[in-house]
């Protein structure tokens, strides 16, 4: 379970990179990559060395919304379709999304079991 969210750890620091590395069309992106990118990594680590189940389940919510937010911004917030940004976006949501997905899945079990 730990490994997941030290692998969410690298993506959202990535995320961070690719909104300074990566050609954006807008602020709004790059400050959205930035942020988003951010708050991915500080959750994964929490969520990684957390000491309670139950605190680590609601900091792998958080990356599981975050990778949620960040899959849906290049729409919701008008970026241009055809850049590489976007698609670094969409990809690197739905990673998170789904690696945050299996770790809060395994964690509730935990968090039940108790």
């Amino acid at each position: 379970m730990a490994r997941i969210s030290w692998v969410n750890l690298v993506v959202g620091v990535w995320l961070v990179a690719a909104g300074l590395v990566l050609p954006h069309r807008s602020g709004a992106a790059v400050t959205e990559d930035i942020i988003a990118g951010s708050i991915v990594a500080l959750a994964s680590l929490w969520a990684a060395r957390a000491f309670r189940p139950t605190v680590s389940l609601i900091a792998s919510w958080t990356v599981a919304l975050s990778g949620l937010w960040i899959l849906v911004a290049p729409f919701v917030l008008g970026y241009e379709r055809p850049r590489v940004s976007v698609v670094n976006d969409v990809l690197v949501g739905l990673a998170i999304l789904v690696l945050a997905g299996i770790n809060t899945r395994r964690k509730a079990a935990l968090v039940d079991n108790r």
